[in-house]
């Protein structure tokens, strides 16, 4: 089996309603859809969706860099994913792109979905929701719309204002009772301010505090000084990093996401490291589709260190161009049971 052709498609949607975190307001998808197809009639499907803020990628810049390399791929076998992920010069999410593919025609050639493929029997898990940050009212209605379609985990976007924040997850706990809560500041605060918010919401049963402050310097200290778990996003996108978070005791859990890592081969080996070290990982992602989800979640079911997911980005973007992917009852998803991804582009 050998590759015969590759199709980049760019793929740009509104959302339903601007989705605001500490750092950025966000209005529209943007992402490129790799279609990777073999002289055997298999199509694999992969997703890159940039983030400018951590990894200096453009949708752009993900096409140029696929466009150089479509030749040096065309001919090789799609199941040699090691030796074709070696020569490979290619940035974080353009890589992602690539992998999931590869990866997504190596399953449908085992007949066998990809959480086979990985090592695992599971196909279900959970995952948290997220309400971005909005007024209070907002903020008010999400959580009750959320606890009614039997959302059990909530992910609550803060770091703008401590005082506000701090009455934003009382208020989400007062209508959420019974939810398990997790906070994300996204770097909004100082480490004096992140202190004072850990130590307003400790009261509330709140599950871990995601990188409230920006390195992992302040992280360790914000860890020092309060009682809630700390996590790290931003500031670990790469294997050294994580190194350093370790060497440093810097967090108690880590967040992993394809698009900043550079695809499953690169998040395994990291997850890997961090179990090594004790420490549990999450794994989230940007603004995505079902396509860069899924192959998200296959992963979280077939790693035993990766405990939670945060895998609700596709949710709010306006006809995606996707067909398949987990399917998503409150905070409990069901992968498919299909050979390969289960999830593939219609654009």
């Amino acid at each position: 089996m050998k590759i015969e052709h590759i199709e980049l498609f760019k793929v740009d949607r509104p959302l339903e309603s601007p989705f605001r975190i500490a750092v950025a307001t966000r209005d529209k998808y943007e992402g490129v859809f790799v279609k990777i197809v073999t002289d055997d009639g298999l199509v694999g499907w992969g997703e890159s969706a940039p983030s400018y803020r951590l990894t200096r990628e453009t949708t752009a810049s993900v096409i140029e860099e696929l466009t150089r390399v479509k030749p040096s791929l065309i001919g090789k076998d799609p199941c040699d994913i090691t030796h074709i992920l070696t020569n490979l010069d290619l940035s974080p999410a353009a890589l992602t792109g690539v992998e999931t593919a590869l990866w997504d025609i190596t399953a449908q050639s085992l007949g066998t979905p990809l959480y086979r493929v990985f090592g695992s029997t599971r196909n279900e898990f959970d995952t948290s929701i997220t309400i971005g940050i909005k007024s209070l009212d907002e903020v008010a209605r999400h959580a009750e719309k959320l606890v009614n379609e039997g959302v059990s985990i909530i992910k609550l976007k803060i770091g703008v204002n401590p005082e506000e924040d701090i009455e934003r997850v009382k208020l989400v706990r007062s209508i959420a009772a019974n939810a398990r809560i997790r906070v994300d500041g996204n770097l909004g605060y100082t480490v004096d301010e992140a202190i004072r918010v850990a130590r307003g919401i400790e009261k509330y049963d709140i599950e871990f505090f995601e990188e409230p402050v920006a390195g992992l310097g302040n992280l360790k200290k914000l860890r020092k000084s309060i009682g809630i778990k700390v996590m790290a996003d931003e500031s670990v996108k790469t294997l050294n990093e994580a190194i350093t978070a370790i060497r440093e005791k810097a967090v108690d859990y880590v967040n992993l996401k394809l698009q900043k890592m550079g695809g499953i081969t690169r998040t395994r080996i990291i997850c890997d490291v961090l179990a090594d070290a004790g420490i549990p990982c999450m794994i989230g992602g940007f603004s995505e589709t079902l396509i860069a989800m899924t192959v998200a979640a296959h992963l979280k079911v077939a790693h035993p260190n990766i405990e939670f997911a945060d895998l609700d980005a596709h949710i709010g973007i306006v006809d995606p161009p996707v067909v398949g992917g987990f399917t998503l009852k409150g905070s409990h998803a069901i992968l498919p049971d299909t050979p390969g991804l289960g999830a593939k582009g219609s654009p």
